[in-house]
């Protein structure tokens, strides 16, 4: 049984405007995004194993850990609910990247101009010189031009390990894994350990695949010492009020390529869906303006396929490859716009997944009454 729609825009909803763990009401969420929210719909979603819910007046939801992996298995296409429940179970630092899929995006920063010369890498959530992290940056090491790779693994309840290459220490002409200088260390390794972030201090370029679940706190370390990065996440970052401005102010882009599959401890593949990098590095896409062919003005035969808002001066576009040549006024258009947007072409203004102006929101879009997917509001440049 999957989410119903009410189910689903309450989850991505409580997303938006919460942590996993962190309680609230239905009126709590309702006043967070603006639109209601019924302890019904919430109920619906704790009956699929996404959320947890605690008695009291009034009574209190929470998200669970991993509700990210859960939700992009499920939208990867026919996920039933057992399916959910053994995603949950799995933890979220035992789904690893395929080597195939990191070089696919990080050999995309090395063209026009190589953002990796001269840079200081850290890979701060990784299995130690098991990850395929650490392996593609040993081996490309000297083709990328970068002056070191250290990377600590994460031991739960116990102390990890440091690993650092900063050239051919045993001078045998070429770089690799016996050149890799290893340490042990007194914690376990959390990013947010002191340990760890000592040594993001010293890196220029964050470089890894963080647990969904605190995806938020990861990236507001790193923007904490103010590190470049490019990180693997959840495609629903982009409606979290934290995460959506950084995306409108041009400060993280969406990286150039999707991951789909992930290697499991059993070595078996999970497919997810709705799975991409974020980065603070230039990306191709984003210098590429969108390919524009529909009119407004011109075709009023399609007039009614650009209605506008009950409560928003804009236009709804329901799909990127209908925004109009034509149209210089604000739309709002789906998420997925951002993974191709040229900010030279187009301006960000605000997200609808929530309602909070400081953070950009806007608050649910409405047409005859009836209420719109989440939709990114636009407005052309040129």
């Amino acid at each position: 049984m999957k989410l119903t729609e009410k189910g689903a825009n309450a989850l991505r909803k409580a997303m938006a405007n919460y942590q996993a763990g962190e309680e609230f009401s239905a009126a709590e969420l309702t006043k967070k995004c603006g639109e209601t929210i019924s302890a019904a719909a919430l109920n619906g979603v704790v009956n699929q194993g996404l959320m947890t819910k605690k008695a009291g007046s009034p009574v209190k939801f929470a998200l669970v850990e991993g509700v990210e992996e859960m939700l992009a298995a499920e939208e990867a296409g026919g996920c039933d609910n057992t399916n959910l429940h053994a995603a949950k179970v799995v933890k979220n630092d035992e789904f690893y990247t395929r080597y195939e899929d990191i070089e696919k995006e990080l050999m995309e920063y090395k063209k026009p101009r190589n953002q990796w010369r001269g840079k200081k890498i850290f890979c701060n959530c990784n299995d130690g010189l098991e990850s395929n992290f650490v392996k593609f940056f040993i081996d490309n090491f000297e083709v990328l031009g970068i002056e070191s790779l250290t990377a600590i693994n994460y031991v739960e309840g116990g102390k990890a390990t440091k690993y650092m290459v900063d050239g051919d220490r045993n001078e045998d002409g070429f770089i690799d894994i016996n050149d890799v200088v290893a340490a042990e260390l007194n914690g376990d390794g959390s990013f947010m350990s002191d340990e760890s972030v000592e040594e993001l201090k010293k890196c220029d370029i964050v470089v890894t695949n963080p647990p969904f679940s605190v995806f938020r706190d990861f990236v507001a370390v790193v923007r904490q010492y103010g590190k470049d990065f490019c990180v693997i996440g959840s495609k629903n970052a982009i409606t979290y009020k934290e995460f959506f401005p950084l995306l409108k102010s041009g400060e993280v882009h969406i990286g150039n390529t999707n991951v789909q599959n992930f290697i499991q401890p059993d070595n078996s593949i999970k497919k997810f869906g709705n799975i991409g990098w974020f980065t603070t590095l230039r990306t191709r896409k984003s210098l590429e303006p969108l390919p524009l062919t529909a009119t407004y003005y011109t075709d009023t035969n399609r007039r009614e396929e650009y209605p506008k808002y009950d409560n928003y001066d804009a236009i709804e576009v329901s799909k990127v490859v209908d925004i109009p040549k034509d149209y210089f006024g604000v739309m709002g258009v789906p998420i997925t716009f951002l993974d191709k947007w040229c900010p030279e072409q187009f301006e960000v203004l605000a997200c609808s997944a929530y309602s909070d102006a400081s953070c950009c929101g806007c608050g649910a879009l409405f047409i005859d009454g009836k209420k719109k997917y989440a939709r990114v509001l636009i407005k052309r440049k040129v």
